[in-house]
């Protein structure tokens, strides 16, 4: 039986041109959210045709903050060709009529927020490219390779036009049809020169938030999103798709109760707690690619020399330092490779002395992208990796933990209205 999909025709008014775009769209490929609801923003993703040109491209629908600088605004000011793993806006614009804006209210009162939480406004805007999300990939080469063309944009536009992103999520990188990849979704960015705070000012996916930025909420502390939150968050997205798509010899139970890692704020199974366990929580994820295995042990356990305590005293005494030193270079020499570089840093502990020093100058090099980069590419470059066919295997998870999934997605999609200054 012939299955029939309906087409639509939806217009974008530009907010450059003042002329009225059409596009023809059928399904959406996000999952069907509706306005207003308890919890999000109504987005609707779309792969479209431009009625004018024919061409493929991706039109976003949804109701954006205001507050916010309005995303089509904001991919203006991003380096363009300058970044070719950044998408080019074709067309963006609010909607017209008074329906097309409203206020969430006494919905979010089961949210513990008490009063209205801000206006939106229905907004489309289209890409001019279009591609797969993150969890398709064809091969884990390809998976790395596409988050590391994000991580090159993410660069590209805090250098160029000083945007952090503050979102980094497995929703917002996709791969396209020539196997790189383009970072999204730059609706909560901002300019890292603009002080000012905004409606909703503590942003970012909480599976993927770094531990800083998450423990600093637990404790409802105020703190600054920086360049070494957002390329933590790049790292648990790779440990994430990897452990939920990756082929690898997990236990089902095993693979869901990390997976559940990325949703507890704090205690024995945070993703703090992981972390300091270094790679031993990478190699329990029992990965068949030996060069994905080894690049995420590398980047985990650099990440996890952040939240060591006892290294955070401004004073240490020789004793602690020297035992301190033992330890991170008996873990340093554990495992199939390492890179050099990060090596050669830690080398520099080798004197107790200079130790806190040291890792301070450390954990400074892990606020820049460049080392990031230099240690993914180094691993991209194995041909052996490249020409593994080792796609995205969807394991199968429990129907409760699937619901519960759900559940904690919704309050992370929550996270940026009710942690509002």
């Amino acid at each position: 039986m012939l299955s029939l999909i309906p087409l639509y025709k939806p217009s974008v008014k530009d907010f450059i041109t003042d002329q009225m775009v059409y596009y023809i769209v059928s399904t959406q490929f996000t999952k069907t959210r509706t306005y207003p609801q308890a919890v999000g923003r109504g987005t609707r993703c779309y792969k479209t045709d431009d009625c004018a040109t024919g061409h493929i491209a991706l039109l976003k629908d949804y109701w954006r903050v205001e507050g916010y600088e309005p995303e089509g605004t904001i991919y203006q000011r991003l380096p363009g060709k300058q970044a070719p793993h950044i998408a080019n806006l074709v067309s963006a614009g609010d909607r017209d009529g008074s329906l097309q804006r409203g206020w969430f209210d006494d919905q979010l009162q089961a949210t513990r927020i008490g009063n209205s939480v801000g206006r939106h406004t229905h907004y489309r805007f289209v890409l001019d490219t279009f591609g797969l999300p993150i969890s398709h990939f064809s091969s884990t080469w390809i998976m790395i390779r596409a988050i590391y063309c994000a991580l090159k944009a993410h660069k590209m536009a805090y250098e160029l036009a000083r945007i952090l992103h503050r979102d980094i999520s497995i929703a917002n990188i996709m791969i396209l049809p020539n196997g790189k990849g383009i970072l999204v979704d730059w609706e909560l960015s901002k300019d890292v020169y603009n002080d000012a705070s905004r409606t909703y000012e503590r942003t970012g996916t909480w599976q993927f938030l770094s531990v800083r930025l998450m423990s600093a909420r637990h404790s409802n502390l105020s703190t600054t999103h920086d360049v070494g939150d957002d390329l933590e968050s790049f790292v648990h997205v790779m440990v994430w798709l990897a452990a939920r798509y990756a082929p690898n010899h997990m236990e089902p139970s095993l693979r869901d109760t990390f997976l559940a890692v990325f949703d507890a704020p704090e205690g024995n199974d945070s993703k703090e707690s992981r972390m300091l366990n270094g790679k031993k929580c990478i190699k329990r994820l029992k990965l068949a690619e030996r060069h994905l295995r080894s690049l995420l042990g590398d980047l985990w356990y650099t990440f996890g020399l952040r939240y060591d305590d006892e290294l955070d005293d401004g004073v240490e005494s020789d004793t602690r330092s020297s035992n301190r030193w033992e330890q991170t270079h008996d873990e340093a020499n554990d495992g199939e490779r390492q890179v050099k570089d990060i090596a050669d840093e830690r080398e520099s502990y080798s004197r107790p002395s200079t130790f806190v020093s040291e890792r301070r100058r450390f954990l400074d090099m892990m606020s820049s992208h460049d080392w990031m980069l230099q240690t993914m590419r180094k691993a991209l470059a194995s041909q052996t990796w490249r020409e593994t066919k080792d796609c995205a295997v969807d394991y199968p998870r429990p129907e409760s933990d699937k619901e519960a999934y759900t559940q904690k997605r919704r309050k992370a999609m929550l996270m940026e209205y009710i942690e509002a200054i």
